[in-house]
This record gives structure tokens, sequence and C-alpha cells, in this order.
């Protein structure tokens, strides 16, 4: 199958069949990641903002679904195993 669908929308990226478009694509590409992708990808340190994130709905559609549940559960025990690890240090 041969698309022939356009591209102009400004959440796309993407390079004309020609790469006349290639530079510029690249030039917002990068400035998009280091302007706010890194700050996104920032908040997944802390696994409390990114659960917060997720039961908010600024991170998944629907908070509810459950791959949001799966990330929220894994960031709670993430935060548990830190803290029994925290005290068992605390303790030596």
């Amino acid at each position: 199958m041969i698309r022939r669908d356009v591209h102009d929308r400004a959440d796309i990226w993407f390079i004309k069949e020609d790469g006349s478009n290639f530079g510029e694509v690249i030039e917002d590409l990068l400035g998009v990641i280091t302007g706010e992708g890194f700050r996104v990808l920032d908040q997944f340190v802390d696994p409390n903002e990114a659960s917060r994130m997720v039961r908010s709905g600024r991170l998944m559609p629907r908070p509810d679904s459950p791959g949001a549940n799966e990330l929220v559960s894994a960031a709670r025990s993430f935060i548990a195993e830190q803290a029994r690890s925290d005290h068992l240090s605390a303790e030596r």
C-alpha cells in the first residue's frame, strides 16, 4: 500500500519525500526535545510526581485505565521499597 496522505499539522513531524524540509523538521524536533521533552522526562525521576501525573490525566488520557493503574502501582511499590531500604540503612 502506498500512502498518499498529507501531513500538514504542527503536531506531526513529517519529512517531505524530496527531503526539502529535513533541516526545518530536525531543528524543530531538537527544540521541542530540549525545551519541553527533557523537562517532562525529569518529572519521571520522582515516582510521586509520576503517580500524580497519571492520576491527574496529564500523563495518560485515562487515569483509571489498567495501564495507568499499573504505573501508579509500580511507583508506589518503588517508593515503599526505597523507604524500607532507607530504614535499613539508618539502622546500620
